[in-house]
């Protein structure tokens, strides 16, 4: 299995970091890790998506990052992409006019807090900033593409 084990809000685009790959942590760029385990391997990635559920989250709680959530974690899903072609130029074509952000979730999904409202702020600003450098046009997919990504959620 590929695990990436940067902390959520780290940059991943261009930089090295460290990655688990089969047992073996290797410091590697995700893309290169990626097309290694996907295409010249032709090996599934698997990635947990965990869930922490907190019914007393209070402001105080949601706006203090040092406040340690001690409530169990659930596996809600494993995103599973498949062998594949990885990082063709179509689709980093594709890739590059996209911007990740948590708020392209349902209102009662998206992030809570004060904290949460400045990291908004800086994924759109980073967004914005990221594509007038790279001279790319902000898109989002409408469903008619047709490049081969094969991504499975169970």
């Amino acid at each position: 299995m590929l695990y990436d084990t940067r902390r959520d809000g780290d940059s991943n685009r261009g930089h090295d970091r460290d990655v688990v790959l089969d047992g073996k942590l290797l410091r590697l760029n995700l893309q290169a890790a990626m097309v290694e385990h996907l295409t010249r391997q032709g090996r599934p990635a698997r990635f947990d998506l965990m869930l922490q559920v907190r019914n007393d989250a209070r402001p105080e709680v949601i706006d203090n990052p040092t406040v340690t959530w001690d409530v169990p974690t659930f596996r809600v899903a494993t995103l599973t992409i498949p062998p594949q072609q990885f990082a063709s130029p179509e689709q980093m074509r594709f890739c590059e006019a996209l911007s990740f952000t948590p708020w392209h979730a349902l209102p009662e999904h998206r992030p809570l807090g004060e904290i949460n409202a400045v990291r908004r702020e800086v994924y759109l600003a980073s967004s914005a900033l990221r594509h007038k450098v790279g001279k790319t046009a902000q898109a989002e997919p409408t469903g008619t593409e047709h490049l081969r990504f094969d991504v499975g959620l169970t």
